[in-house]
């Protein structure tokens, strides 16, 4: 390698005036040389291999422009081939590559392993470098060289921009001292955004125990799809779907948008799917486990569903009690076809909401123009909005919804519930996400993830749910509804006052059961409520 440098630098060296050359020039000029000696043609063999020559600079090039940054490099292509362009050349440090034997007085030092080092000295020539020759270890003596003027190291002229560039780099760089208050700001930051011991234990108690039960889809939908694209025998243990091919359907339109939404299924032309049991079956029943769950609340804590069939819009709030959590999902008037009744924007105003909490939060869903209206509600009826929860819908096969029946301008692929807060309510936060990824079901149902959601953020707490169905009745929750099935009330307290209040309704069960603990404990603030 260090003979090939020396050989390149020589070349290098010999173009004065200097002029950009390219690696396949010097290559072939080494390689023609007839003063060249076998020691120096075998040392490009070697250092080039198959490629030759050039391939020898080029390995030359890359190595001094590494070291000593004495050559200014560019890669280039021609017809297909990488190669080198030699721009510019730094002639003082290039002249270190050659051997020791010669100085840029021109005089003679002694070399190691030679017998004769002999320079002569040239009249003229950038360092001595004149029309004499001069011997080295290995090598014969150089190729003749011109008589030029002494050349001046090539190099770039500085312009008053350059200048003003420098200067502003140095004025951006940071001080020691600002390096400093900077770690430290941001070891404070690091230490203000570490969860607490206590923060940690509180979100530990809501983790689910025993290990996770999730099952997961798989990606190809169907067994035969999955078989065929893994190329396998068996399709993989995920959960697959199966094709619903009745005599009307049309395979080559496709899959039905709205799938197991579809509201025409019996006619629809299209391909719908069901969950594949067939695996679930030949494997037995599942074993018999207890329901994984935090244990921040147990089954007695948290008592049995109650609900009232009634009208929201004059019934009296007053006999409720007051409440934690209230999440409401109203028939908000958006101007569209629905299949149920709306209410206007007024009446949603004069809702007696504010007689249901003194301290607590509010979960307010709302969906297109009502996003406005539902943001004036909570301001009139008390609250101050403090954070916005989004519901990503997605289909049966666990993709998102692109074609909905919701959205003047666009299909709405998510719905939105404002949290507004009142007074100041013990709350467990930074325990969940504001976004929920579930699956759409029926027409106006909300995801089951909500109420798990809201047991963690306020355990214990009396929970009223407004503008529910039935298939919003969940333990430890009042729901208040014109679509509810009667009247069902366990709780003594709010039996009596409600029997107070409505004589003639029919109240089930006949006999109520023993409250549960959560109910005996907010009683006296039920009562209180009242009394005031």
């Amino acid at each position: 390698m260090a003979l090939v440098r020396a050989m390149v630098a020589e070349c290098l060296l010999q173009r004065v005036p200097w002029s950009a050359t390219d690696s396949s020039s010097v290559g072939r000029k080494l390689e023609n040389d007839q003063n060249a000696r076998p020691a120096e043609k075998a040392a490009l063999r070697d250092l080039g291999g198959e490629c030759g020559a050039i391939q020898a600079v080029e390995t030359a090039l890359k190595s001094i422009a590494e070291e000593n940054g004495s050559v200014e490099l560019e890669e280039f292509e021609v017809n297909g081939t990488a190669r080198i362009m030699v721009l510019a050349i730094d002639r003082t440090r290039l002249l270190k590559e050659l051997p020791e034997s010669f100085n840029e007085s021109g005089r003679v030092v002694e070399a190691p392993n030679n017998n004769n080092p002999t320079v002569s000295s040239g009249n003229g020539g950038f360092g001595g470098f004149g029309a004499g020759n001069f011997s080295r270890p290995e090598m014969p003596p150089p190729f003749p060289l011109p008589l030029p003027l002494p050349v001046p190291v090539n190099h770039k002229v500085r312009s008053e921009d350059d200048d003003l560039k420098d200067v502003e780099a140095l004025l951006s760089k940071k001080s020691f001292k600002e390096k400093q208050q900077s770690r430290a700001g941001e070891e404070l930051l690091d230490l203000i955004h570490r969860p607490t011991a206590k923060e940690a234990a509180t979100a530990a108690k809501f983790k689910s125990k025993g290990g996770s039960q999730v099952k997961y889809y798989c990606r190809y939908l169907t067994k035969e799809d999955c078989r065929l694209q893994c190329g396998a025998h068996f399709a993989c243990t995920k959960r697959h779907f199966r094709r619903l091919i009745a005599s009307h359907t049309d395979v080559s339109l496709g899959d039905c948008s709205f799938l197991d939404t579809c509201r025409h299924m019996k006619t629809c032309k299209y391909v719908h799917y069901e969950l594949d049991m067939a695996d679930a079956m030949m494997a037995g029943p599942d074993k018999a486990l207890k329901p994984l769950r935090a244990d921040y609340c147990s089954e007695a804590e948290l008592g049995e569903a109650q609900w009232i069939n009634c009208d929201i819009r004059n019934f009296r709030m007053d006999i409720l009690g007051t409440f934690g959590v209230v999440m409401a999902d109203p028939p908000w008037d958006i101007h569209m076809e629905l299949p149920y009744g709306t209410m206007a924007d007024d009446e949603m105003r004069s809702l007696n909401v504010p007689s249901l909490q003194t301290d607590g939060l509010i979960f307010l869903w709302v969906t297109g123009r009502a996003m406005e209206l539902g943001r004036e509600c909570l301001e009139h009826w008390g609250y101050k909005r403090v954070e916005e929860i989004i519901w990503v819908k997605t289909n049966q096969l666990q993709r998102i919804i692109r074609t909905g029946r919701t959205g003047h301008w666009l299909n709405h692929s998510k719905e939105h519930c404002l949290v507004g807060i009142k007074g100041n309510p013990e709350v467990n936060r930074n325990i969940d996400t504001d976004v929920i990824v579930a699956e759409v079901r029926e027409t106006s149902r909300k995801p089951d993830e909500m109420y798990a959601m809201l047991e963690r953020i306020m355990p214990r707490a009396r929970k009223l749910e407004l503008f529910a169905r039935m298939h919003n009745a969940h333990a430890g929750w009042l729901s208040l509804g014109n679509q509810l099935s009667g009247v069902r009330l366990i709780n003594e307290g709010l039996r009596a006052r409600f029997k107070a209040s409505y004589p003639d309704v029919d109240v089930q069960p006949p006999s109520p059961p023993r409250a549960s603990t959560m109910e005996t404990d907010n009683e006296p603030m039920a009562v209180d409520s009242i009394t005031a």
